[in-house]
């Protein structure tokens, strides 16, 4: 590498900055996205249905709106770490998503760029909206 020479104006040091625009392409094939369970692409959609299936709703919480937003990392031997709580509306279903998730761990095959493993993060999204009027009891739930 080359001597570096400050800017000079007016036989004073002033600050610059330079950009250097590098494009480049990568290979098809050349980065592969984690897979739960060898799903595919369609590995989002069962991770969902597994979390989905374990949330437990309290008779208090079927009436209302709640979203809770996890971060999550795949890591390069295919477990799973938690990240930011991103956003929550109610600390015992962020808790139960969070708990889901974990269990997958070990399920992942991981992601890998140019051959290499690699750790991937992911945003887990739940929003539970009730559906439809109320219920009258909470009876009128479990029969559905």
């Amino acid at each position: 590498m080359g001597t570096f020479y400050p800017a000079v104006l007016e036989r004073r040091k002033i600050f610059y900055n330079v950009t250097l625009l590098v494009d480049f392409t990568l290979l098809p094939g050349a980065v592969v996205s984690p897979s739960y369970k060898g799903n595919g692409k369609k590995s989002m959609q069962v991770l969902y249905d597994y979390v989905v299936g374990r949330i437990q709703l309290h008779e208090g919480m079927l009436h209302k709106e709640y979203e809770v937003l996890v971060e999550f990392f795949v890591e390069r031997d295919g477990s799973v770490t938690i990240g930011k709580v991103l956003e929550s509306t109610d600390p015992t279903l962020e808790r139960q998503v969070q708990r889901a998730i974990l269990k997958t761990s070990g399920k992942w095959t991981p992601g890998y760029m140019m051959g290499i493993p690699i750790r991937v993060s992911y945003v887990f999204p739940l929003r539970l909206k009730p559906q439809g009027p109320p219920p009258e009891t909470f009876d009128d739930i479990k029969r559905y």
